[in-house]
C-alpha cells in the first residue's frame, strides 16, 4: 500500500538508496512473501546521472546533476518511492544515458535483456544541440517508446519534458517544439508525459553547484519534484492502485509546488471563507481582455496553470464585441455574451478561481452610444445621457439573475473607470446617484455577492476623499494604478476616452524618475507613488471594514526598469493588505508579461525568448497564491 506521507519525506531528501539494486524490505511473519523483483530502467542525460568532472565543472560525485548526492537526485527517489509503495517487492534499477532520443533507440537491446517493469525516459536537454527537426525528433521519439512497449517484458514508460530554465513560460520556441513533441507521441502510444516546465523556471529548484553549467541543472528539490511526478504518473497508471490511493499520494506533497487540482481546491476553500479586511492580500490575477467567449476558457485555464491566478476580472464589453463580429445591434451582442457567462462562470469555479465582472463605460449596449461626439465628447454625452442608467440597471439585473444562486466568488464591477471630463478633476457628478440606482436593482435580486465600485475620476482614487457612502454592501472598492502616467504609458498614443488627458509619446524615461502627475511634480520612486495613493489609504483608514481591491495596474513593456515599477506597487499593495489585477493577460501587446520588452506595434510584438523581469515579478508575487489559505 501507498504511504500518504511519502512525497513529503522524498522532497526533504530524507532517504538514502545506493546505485544499483535498492534494498529488499524483509517481510514480517504476517505479511505475504516476497514477490518477483520489480525491474526499473532510467534513461537520460546528465540529470539521470554524471560522472565525476573536477575541471572545469567542480563535479566530484556520481549522480544526477545536481543534486548534491546519490541519495537526493530522482532516480533513487523514484525508486525510494516505489520501494515504499510495494513493500514486498525488490526494486532493482538500471541507468543508461544517451543524451538524445535517436542514440536511445540503439540501446533498446541491453534495456530488454533486463526485463523492465517501468522505463522512465528524461530526455530533450540535447536535442537541440543535435539539430533535430520536429519531424527527425517525433520519429526518434516514437521508435523508443514504441520498442520500449514492445519489448518482451512489456513496460510501462513514463517520459518527462525538457528540462529548460530559459525557454519561456510555457516553453517557447525550440524548447516549445520539444515539449508539445513529445508530449503528443506519448498521447499516441499511451505513454506517461511528466511536464517540467514550470519547475524549471522556478530559481528554487536550481542553482547549486560552483559551475554555471552546474547550477542550470535541478537541485535537490528540483530532483524531488522530478521523483514526485514520475511517482504520481505511475501511480495513476498502474491498476494495482485504486483512483482513491492515486488522490491521497498526490495531495500528500505539501512541501512542493502544489498541482493543478491542489490549487483549485485550495482557492475553492479560499473564497468559501468570508471576504473581509484584515485577512491580507487574498487574491493576486489578471485582467483578461478577450471579448470572445471561446477564447475564455483556455486564457483562464493558461492564467492558472502557468502564473497560479486565482481572480480574474473580465469586461462584459457588448460595443466592442459588436464591432468585431459586425453585429448591428449592441443589445444582441450583450445578449450574446451573456449567455456565455454561466459557463465562463463554470470555468472560474471549476478552477478555483474568483470572477470579477465589469461593465465598460463605453462598451454599455446603448444604441445611442452611435450618435456620440467623438473624442473627450463621447464620455461628456454618456453621462448626459439618462438612457445609460437605464442600460446598466437592465444588464445588471440580468446579470444578477445568473449568479444570484451561484456559491462562488463572484464580484460586480459596476463601471469600468468612470469619467466625465466636464467634470475632471472629480468624479462624475451623477455617479454617486447611479451608482445607488444600480446597486439597489442589484440587491433585488442577489443579495450577497460583493458589489465593486470604482468612484473616479477614471481609475484614479481622487473620488475615495469626498465619494458618499452607499447602502446595500457587500461593497469592494476599486482603483487602478497607472501613476505617473508619463512613466507607465510611455509612447502609447492611443489614449482616448481614458483619464489622460494626452498622448505620452515620449519614451525611454526610467524609473524612478523625474514625471509630473496630477499634484506631484518631481522625482517619483516607491515612495512617492504610496503618497498619491493617500486617498486609497485614507478611506481604508475611514472604513476599515470594506476592502480595496485594484482592479487594474501596469507599465508599458518597453518602459525602462518596468520589473523595479511593478515590484513597487505590488509592495504597497501588499503592505495595505490590498488584492489585485495585473493589466492584462493576452490582451493588448503593450501590456503583455510574455512579450519582450522591445518597442514595437501589436502586430510587430514579439514573444520573449526567456521570462521576462516583468513577468518574474509577477510570478514570484503569485506564487503567494500557493501558500495563502
Amino acid at each position: 500500500m501507498s504511504k500518504p506521507w511519502i512525497f513529503a519525506a522524498l522532497a526533504l531528501g530524507l532517504t538514502a538508496f545506493a546505485l544499483g539494486s535498492a534494498r529488499a524490505a524483509a517481510p514480517a511473519p504476517s505479511q505475504p512473501a516476497a514477490q518477483a523483483p520489480y525491474h526499473v530502467v532510467f534513461i537520460g542525460d546528465s540529470i539521470t546521472q554524471h560522472g565525476i568532472v573536477l575541471n572545469p565543472l567542480h563535479w566530484d560525485h556520481v549522480s544526477g546533476m545536481a543534486a548534491t548526492s546519490a541519495a537526493k537526485d530522482y532516480v533513487h527517489l523514484v525508486v525510494a518511492g516505489l520501494e515504499q509503495a510495494m513493500p514486498h517487492r525488490q526494486v532493482q534499477f538500471k541507468i543508461f544515458t544517451p543524451q538524445a532520443y535517436a542514440p536511445a533507440i540503439k540501446q533498446l537491446g541491453q534495456v530488454g535483456e533486463f526485463r523492465p517493469d517501468l522505463v522512465v525516459v528524461q530526455l530533450g536537454e540535447h536535442e537541440y544541440g543535435n539539430k533535430e527537426t520536429q519531424a527527425q525528433l517525433q520519429t526518434a521519439c516514437q521508435k523508443l517508446i514504441g520498442g520500449l512497449q514492445a519489448l518482451p517484458s512489456h513496460p510501462q514508460v513514463i517520459c518527462t519534458g525538457a528540462w529548460q530554465p530559459d525557454g519561456g513560460l510555457p516553453y517557447t520556441g525550440w524548447a516549445g517544439t520539444v515539449e508539445k513533441t513529445v508530449r503528443a507521441v506519448c498521447q499516441k502510444e499511451g505513454a506517461g508525459f511528466v511536464s517540467m516546465e514550470d519547475v524549471a523556471h522556478n530559481p528554487k529548484y536550481r542553482g547549486w553547484g560552483q559551475h554555471p553549467g552546474v547550477r542550470w541543472h535541478p537541485n535537490d528539490l528540483g530532483h524531488a519534484m522530478y521523483a514526485q511526478r514520475i511517482l504520481a504518473q505511475w501511480h495513476k497508471m498502474t491498476t494495482a492502485v485504486s483512483p482513491e490511493q492515486t488522490s491521497r499520494v498526490e495531495e500528500s506533497n505539501s512541501t512542493a509546488t502544489p498541482s493543478l487540482a491542489q490549487l483549485q481546491a485550495l482557492w475553492r476553500a479560499q473564497w468559501a471563507k468570508p471576504y473581509r479586511p484584515g485577512m491580507g492580500t487574498r487574491y493576486r490575477g489578471f485582467n483578461i481582455e478577450t471579448v470572445y467567449p471561446d477564447k475564455f476558457a483556455p486564457v483562464l485555464e493558461a492564467a492558472v496553470r502557468d502564473w497560479h491566478a486565482n481572480v480574474v476580472r473580465h469586461a462584459i464589453n457588448a460595443v466592442a464585441y459588436a464591432n468585431l463580429v459586425h453585429e448591428k445591434s449592441y443589445a444582441k451582442a450583450f445578449d450574446t455574451l451573456l449567455a456565455a457567462l454561466p459557463a465562463e462562470l463554470d470555468v472560474c469555479k471549476a478552477n478555483g478561481v474568483a470572477m470579477v465582472i465589469v461593465m465598460p463605460e463605453l462598451g454599455v449596449p446603448n444604441e445611442n452610444l452611435r450618435t456620440y461626439p467623438a473624442g473627450k465628447g463621447k464620455l461628456i454625452a454618456f453621462w448626459n445621457d439618462p438612457t445609460n442608467l437605464q442600460v446598466l440597471i437592465n444588464c445588471w439585473q440580468r446579470i444578477a439573475r445568473v449568479c444570484a444562486n451561484r456559491d462562488q466568488a463572484i464580484w460586480f464591477d459596476l463601471l469600468n473607470e468612470p469619467l466625465n471630463w466636464k467634470d475632471m478633476p472629480g468624479y462624475p457628478r451623477n455617479w454617486p446617484d447611479w451608482a445607488q440606482k444600480i446597486t439597489d436593482a442589484i440587491r433585488a435580486i442577489d443579495k450577497h455577492h460583493p458589489i465593486m465600485i470604482e468612484t473616479g475620476p477614471g481609475g484614479l482614487c481622487w473620488g475615495m476623499k469626498d465619494f458618499p457612502m452607499l447602502h446595500g454592501g457587500p461593497f469592494i472598492y476599486s482603483i487602478h494604478v497607472y501613476v505617473p502616467h508619463e512613466y507607465t504609458h510611455q509612447g502609447l498614443a492611443d489614449i482616448q476616452n481614458t483619464d489622460l488627458a494626452k498622448a505620452y509619446l515620449q519614451r525611454q524615461r526610467p524609473w524612478p524618475g523625474n514625471f509630473a502627475d496630477g499634484n506631484i511634480s518631481g522625482y517619483w520612486d516607491k515612495q512617492t507613488l504610496e503618497r498619491a495613493l493617500a486617498p486609497a489609504i485614507d478611506f481604508q483608514k475611514r472604513h476599515p471594514d470594506i476592502p480595496i481591491f485594484v482592479g487594474e495596474f501596469s507599465a508599458i513593456r518597453w518602459a525602462p526598469n518596468a520589473q523595479q515599477y511593478l515590484s513597487d506597487c505590488i509592495s504597497i499593495f501588499e503592505k495595505y493588505g490590498w488584492d489585485w489585477c495585473y493589466h492584462s493577460f493576452r490582451g493588448y501587446s503593450g501590456w503583455s508579461l510574455e512579450d519582450n520588452d522591445q518597442f514595437s506595434s501589436p502586430q510587430d510584438a514579439q514573444r520573449a525568448t526567456h521570462p521576462t523581469a516583468r513577468a518574474l515579478v509577477i510570478r514570484r508575487a503569485m506564487s503567494r497564491n500557493d501558500r495563502e489559505p
